[in-house]
């Protein structure tokens, strides 16, 4: 143990040993610069240049453009312009796969075929048919009311009477030119007409009246509902913008909304439009020519 602290020492010691480095001018042997040297010192010093060197590298690459010349490294603006590539190009492949399902269903149209009935999922969304989803109790007493009633031929004097010039057809002012691509059909549940619109996307109303809903659904996006005189009330669904607010007054042909494609139960941009009287729903093409 002696032995060990005293090889301890004696190499401290020699660290601590001074040495002196002589500058000689070679002709004329002039001392031209002294300095006391020992090894500790020596050590110490080259370990402080290491760093210091080292620091100042680190400084240059990481301050300066001379970092984009490291293999593999990205520069920030770069990264952010490829996610922003990345998202752009997910959201063209779900609008193409959205476009071509909507040209598929006007093909089968015009060649006179039904159209595929599913609502179009966008890819990566949450497959929403698992969720259930409860009904509130009015909407259950409207849609047994409907069911149970069966006056749905419109000129039956005991069903659904027809009061007044106001359902005569042509008084009617059309909300969207265009090709039906679904009539009206109750026994399956479908109390109005699909429009596909010819040219224009604005929604127009079928009479005067006032709204008396504006809101979003889940089954069928963006509803507007109008009241007109004699206990009439039309319905117009699958908007993408709904141009006015409940209380709001509206005249015929005028604007309420833009054509969409909302809600789940759509498969391309049209208009969902519904007529009901005393609560009984009514053929629209009975009454527009579309």
């Amino acid at each position: 143990m002696a032995k060990q602290e005293s090889k301890g020492k004696e190499r401290l010691k020699r660290l601590r040993h001074k040495f002196r480095l002589v500058l000689i001018n070679d002709e004329t042997f002039k001392e031209e610069f002294s300095m006391l040297l020992s090894p500790l010192n020596l050590f110490t010093w080259g370990g402080l240049i290491l760093i210091a060197f080292g620091t100042l590298i680190l400084s240059v690459v990481v301050f300066t453009p001379l970092k984009e010349l490291i293999p593999g490294y990205a520069d920030p603006d770069t990264r952010r312009m490829a996610t922003g590539a990345a998202l752009q190009t997910d959201s063209l492949n779900r609008k193409v796969a959205m476009y071509e399902q909507y040209i598929a269903n006007l093909q089968a149209i015009l060649k006179g075929e039904r159209p595929e009935d599913h609502s179009f999922h966008e890819v990566g969304e949450m497959n929403y048919d698992s969720i259930q989803y409860a009904t509130s109790k009015e909407d259950s007493a409207l849609r047994e009311e409907v069911e149970n009633n069966e006056a749905y031929n419109i000129l039956n004097p005991e069903g659904a009477a027809l009061e007044g010039i106001i359902l005569q057809r042509g008084y009617f002012f059309p909300p969207v030119k265009g090709l039906v691509s679904a009539s009206f059909n109750p026994g399956k549940k479908h109390y109005g007409v699909d429009v596909v619109p010819s040219s224009s996307e604005v929604v127009k109303a079928a009479l005067d009246g006032k709204v008396i809903l504006s809101t979003w659904s889940y089954e069928t996006g963006n509803v507007l509902q109008i009241q007109h005189n004699d206990n009439l009330v039309t319905v117009y669904k699958h908007n993408s913008v709904l141009l006015k607010e409940v209380g709001e007054e509206v005249g015929a042909g005028e604007a309420v909304a833009i054509v969409g494609n909302s809600g789940e139960l759509t498969t391309g941009p049209h208009l969902h439009f519904e007529i009901w009287h005393k609560g009984n729903p009514l053929n629209p093409e009975d009454y527009i020519a579309f």
